[in-house]
C-alpha cells in the first residue's frame, strides 16, 4: 500500500485496496461461501490501472509514429490511411 501511495495512486484506490486486503485477511479461504465478491461499484473518477496502462501504451505508440512520419512524402490517400490507423489505436 505504501508503494502505491508513493507511486501516486489515488487515495480512493488505495482505500479500496485496504478494504479488499482486510476482507482477504479475515476470510476463511477454505470455505466457498465466504468468497469475496466485488460488492462495491467503482468510485466516480477512479482509474482502472490496467486499462490506463494499455491506453497510455497506445498513445505512446501513436506519438512515436507521428514523430517518425514524413508528411511531405505522403499522398492524400496515404495520409487518410495513416490517420485512420492512428485513430484505431487511440480508440483501442
Amino acid at each position: 500500500m505504501q508503494v502505491a501511495r508513493l507511486a501516486g495512486i489515488p487515495a480512493p484506490v488505495i482505500h479500496r485496496a485496504k478494504e479488499i486486503l482486510k476482507k482477504l485477511e479475515d476470510a476463511d479461504i477454505t470455505r466457498k461461501e465466504k468468497r469475496i465478491r466485488r460488492g462495491k461499484q467503482p468510485i466516480q473518477g477512479q482509474i482502472d490501472v490496467f486499462t490506463f496502462n494499455t491506453a497510455q501504451r497506445n498513445c505512446d505508440e501513436v506519438l512515436n509514429e507521428l514523430r517518425e512520419l514524413d508528411i511531405t512524402t505522403l499522398t492524400p490517400l496515404d495520409a487518410i490511411n495513416v490517420l485512420y490507423n492512428l485513430q484505431k489505436k487511440v480508440k483501442g
